[in-house]
């Protein structure tokens, strides 16, 4: 049964274009998480090496160090690391062993130059996705508006043609009156009258054919065989017609409703407010101003011939 609402629904899960739209919105969607996701990693390994040699009261030292840890980079540019590692020395007495665990935490003070550049980063790409979302909703209001335009149109022209055909059955009964037989100049202005609605009922049948062709492209079906059309009285000519409340409501009420529930004016305010967050960012801090902090715990070191035990138990800076 199509109807006004089974209208909506079909359109809205079946027509191409809201299809189209609705992919464009899931692929700005995910644009904009991979962009966030390219600012936010976490790293599960990273390693490091150093080997360096240097000389101390007369006498070679060679340095090796290896460190293995991980490390998580948040979006407003903090961070923190954990890694643990070994270094060795190697000098004319032997070699020592030194473990270690290390890590660091870095943040942001105040408004960082690199937070409000990765702001004003993200403000594009939340526009973009703003846009899609209007696109998304502005194609689907134009889709869904022109199918149920569609629908109405083919009822008011259906019920003109069944008005049309009901005329002609009634001037084909007077024919059979007996009292047409005494007048063959009315019974030939009628037959006349016929022939003429003949030709309106044909142009009629077109034109309704070619609604329902419309209407079965807006709504995204291949075929209407199956589907009944569920006829909507729209008392035409009566006072109290179809749609009679939207006609005498003012332009004032119209507008205030609108901008109460309408989905594409809630989108374009929610971004203005995003706007106005980011100039008020933007109107902030130039500098980059970060606090680090970083500690080491160093274990008792082990030697293949002289036992060296260096490092300091907990260092911050």
């Amino acid at each position: 049964m199509l109807n006004p609402d089974t209208i909506i629904r079909i359109a809205y899960e079946r027509n191409p274009r809201i299809a189209a739209a609705r992919h464009k919105l899931r692929s700005s969607e995910y644009n904009y998480k991979l962009f966030e996701s390219e600012y936010s990693q976490f790293i599960p390994l990273i390693m490091d090496s150093r080997v360096q040699r240097g000389t101390e009261d007369s006498e070679r030292i060679t340095s090796g160090r290896l460190t293995a840890g991980l490390r998580k980079e948040f979006f407003d540019g903090s961070s923190a690391s954990l890694d643990a590692g070994n270094e060795t020395e190697w000098d004319s007495e032997g070699r020592s062993h030194n473990q270690f665990v290390e890590g660091q935490v870095e943040f942001p003070l105040f408004s960082s130059n690199r937070k409000l550049s990765r702001v004003i980063k993200r403000t594009f790409e939340e526009n973009e996705l703003h846009n899609a979302n209007l696109n998304y909703v502005e194609r689907v209001r134009t889709v869904l508006h022109d199918a149920q335009e569609e629908y109405y149109d083919l009822i008011a022209r259906t019920q003109v043609l069944n008005t049309i055909r009901k005329y002609k059955e009634r001037l084909e009964s007077l024919l059979d009156e007996p009292w047409i037989r005494d007048h063959p100049a009315d019974a030939r202005q009628i037959e006349d009258e016929i022939n003429s609605l003949d030709s309106d009922i044909k142009g009629w049948e077109v034109t309704v054919s070619s609604l329902k062709i419309r209407l079965q492209r807006k709504i995204g079906l291949e075929s209407l065989e199956g589907f009944q059309i569920e006829p909507v009285p729209l008392g035409l000519g009566e006072s109290d017609y179809y749609g009679r409340h939207y006609v005498e409501e003012s332009t004032e009420t119209l507008v205030e409703r609108a901008m109460a529930n309408d989905v594409k004016i809630k989108v374009l305010h929610s971004v203005m407010e995003s706007a106005k967050e980011k100039k008020r960012l933007a109107e902030q801090g130039r500098w980059d101003t970060f606090v680090s902090i970083n500690g080491g715990y160093s274990y008792t070191g082990s030697t293949t011939t002289t036992s060296r035990g260096r490092g300091i138990p907990w260092a911050w800076g």
